[in-house]
């Protein structure tokens, strides 16, 4: 008889985790023991014109941040933690369909990119260069320069927007990590309460400034010299 899996076990183990191959792959076992949970909701969408992958990422993405901003000691299990970040997929469906879909072709290329940076980061031990993601892509230096840009206008755009995730699932947690542990004391409370990271909640601009007691406006200039210095360590 197979052992029913402990999810909340299986979060602790992930938590405690050093080795980053090892932490992916207990990520993984979470996201497969969530995922029920993550398909129920991107049925819901059946009708939306957006590509299911689209969505399906986005709620994965939620799920991520959900594992990564859980406290037991608050009492509320895993799996209520995670149910309460699906509603934020809502909020994105509603604002891809006002900006405009991204078609099926181009999801796909992302993911493509993404899974081969993943790969040469796993084989080489470091982060790819250009021309060592556009051999393996067998894309052009130029068209391979685009995407890394776009990805990372995108990630500094997540900070401008409350309701999506700031952390990929797909991207390189040291980095991240290392640029956040390189901030000053505010810069990293505005980054968490920005994004409901680390335990906290998340907040608006003016809720932020009136939290830490300075004004909307100095919020504004931490975010965008937070969006500055994660581009910084993810070029």
């Amino acid at each position: 008889m197979a052992k029913e899996f402990d999810a909340d076990k299986a979060w602790r183990s992930w938590k405690r985790e050093k080795d980053r191959r090892k932490k992916k792959k207990k990520l993984g076992a979470l996201l497969v023991h969530f995922d029920p949970a993550i398909q129920h909701r991107v049925n819901q969408f059946s009708g939306v014109p957006l590509p299911r992958a689209t969505i399906e990422a986005e709620a994965k993405k939620q799920a991520v941040v959900a594992f990564q901003t859980y406290n037991p000691k608050k009492g509320a299990s895993l799996r209520t933690h995670v149910g309460n970040r699906m509603p934020k997929v809502f909020r994105y469906v509603a604002r891809r369909q006002n900006i405009g879909t991204i078609p099926e072709h181009r999801v796909a290329k992302i993911n493509t990119f993404k899974k081969t940076k993943e790969y040469l980061f796993d084989v080489k031990g470091r982060e790819p260069t250009t021309i060592e993601l556009a051999d393996e892509l067998s894309w052009s230096p130029q068209e391979t320069s685009r995407m890394e840009a776009e990805l990372r206008k995108d990630l500094g755009h997540s900070l401008s927007f409350q309701d999506t995730a700031f952390v990929d699932f797909n991207q390189n947690m040291e980095t991240i990590n290392f640029a956040y542990y390189n901030m000053a004391p505010r810069e990293q409370l505005v980054y968490d309460y920005s994004i409901g990271a680390h335990g906290k909640e998340q907040l608006s601009t003016s809720k932020i400034a009136a939290k830490l007691g300075i004004s909307a406006s100095q919020v504004s200039k931490i975010k965008k010299k937070l969006v500055q210095g994660i581009e910084k360590h993810t070029k």
